[in-house]
């Protein structure tokens, strides 16, 4: 697949521009299949001529996910389509009703840049505000993989890809109207009342919307320093030598040396002074609330079984029900303990599996488990690591 964008100049000014209902009505027989899950959505195009078809997407994976999902565009046949940086328009959309904003990802060809450049400078239709880096555990642009990767990128293509997008759905509501638009998208649409009859068939798409719904996703946190910082800390002792204590962040780089006993008692009983870890909790409350039907959402803990009432209660302050998600308390703080535990769960079924934790060592266990599963195309696995 090539990435889209190329040949195209003359459909990236319509679009650029704000094409309205009549430029829509080029688009002649394709249909726009769009499914939404809690962290990414996906649109396919449905095009009886064969010359647009492709896949656009919205995911997690790269940059600030807290703040931005990543859009991603391919088409097979560039040369032949008439799509367009439409595709960039409903993705921007798509993400907006998701709760969140948008961003580039962390290749764009030349020809994407020059869209994305546009958007920043041109499109006074469109919501932008910059990457919070800070936030996401960097110093600033220089510190991300992909604003290293080109050094020849001129200033206006680093202060695009430096923004974050939103807008109204306002071409996701026109094709909804148009009959152009299929997939569980719809059901976030603001459509009125007296609509709702004629778009339902639409929900079904190609796919049946149930059938989608099932699919198994595991969604893990790590607790201590990912969704929540406390005053806990871990003692340390040696032979002969004064009581030394450690974070849990501290903890997750150190590296034993065999003479230390390790005190984890205020890990055990009550949370010392527990606050939310905001970049983080904001994407736990988004895959909560996107619903638990063909999800399980897990706290992978290596705190013990005498936690499990504190980390409770913590989740009833965030104003949802504990028993919605599966507390899972290891004792453990091997990494490979966790990468045990979510490898049974693959065993038992799941396909999909999210994974973010504060310690290096532990998301590098997790990912190990890609190169087990290279083979089975079906097992996605993805790990974020909280800085």
């Amino acid at each position: 697949m090539k990435l889209i964008m190329e040949n195209w100049r003359e459909f990236v000014q319509e679009a650029a521009l704000g094409m309205g209902a009549g430029g829509l009505e080029e688009l002649g027989d394709i249909v726009f299949e769009i499914w939404v899950d809690d962290d990414d959505a996906s649109v396919s195009i449905v095009d009886p001529s064969g010359q647009n078809t492709g896949r656009f997407w919205i995911d997690s994976s790269e940059g600030c996910p807290d703040q931005a999902l990543s859009a991603h565009a391919y088409l097979d046949n560039p040369d032949q389509s008439k799509i367009g940086p439409l595709a960039y328009d409903l993705l921007i959309e798509v993400g907006t009703l998701m709760g969140t904003r948008v961003a580039p990802s962390k290749g764009p060809s030349p020809a994407a840049m020059n869209v994305w450049r546009y958007y920043n400078e041109k499109r006074a239709d469109l919501d932008k505000a910059p990457l919070d880096w800070k936030a996401c555990g960097l110093d600033g642009p220089k510190d991300h993989v992909y604003r290293k990767k080109m050094p020849n990128w001129s200033p206006a293509d680093r202060e695009a890809l430096n923004q974050t997008y939103s807008k109204p759905p306002i071409f996701l509501t026109q094709l909804a109207n148009m009959g152009k638009l299929k997939g569980n998208i719809i059901d976030k649409l603001p459509i009125e009342p007296e609509e709702t009859d004629v778009l339902e068939a639409q929900r079904g798409g190609v796919r049946n919307s149930k059938n989608y719904m099932v699919e198994n996703k595991l969604r893990v946190f790590d607790f201590d320093d990912t969704l929540v910082q406390t005053d806990g800390m871990i003692g340390v002792t040696r032979p002969n030598e004064p009581t030394t204590y450690l974070t849990p962040g501290e903890y997750a780089v150190y590296e034993p040396d065999g003479t230390e006993d390790f005190d984890f008692s205020q890990f055990g009983g009550e949370l010392i002074n527990p606050r939310e870890i905001p970049h983080v909790t904001k994407v736990f409350r988004r895959v909560l609330d996107a619903g638990m039907v063909g999800r399980k959402v897990v706290i992978l803990t290596a705190r013990a079984s005498n936690a499990k009432p504190a980390i409770e209660d913590f989740i009833s302050q965030m104003g949802y029900d504990p028993s919605a998600i599966e507390i899972v308390t290891l004792g453990d703080s091997d990494p490979f303990a966790k990468s045990a535990w979510i490898d049974n769960q693959i065993q038992q079924g799941f396909k999909r599996v999210y994974f973010t934790d504060d310690s290096q060592k532990n998301v590098d266990a997790v990912a190990a488990l890609k190169d087990k599963y290279a083979d089975v195309p079906e097992i996605k696995i993805r790990t974020q690591h909280v800085k």
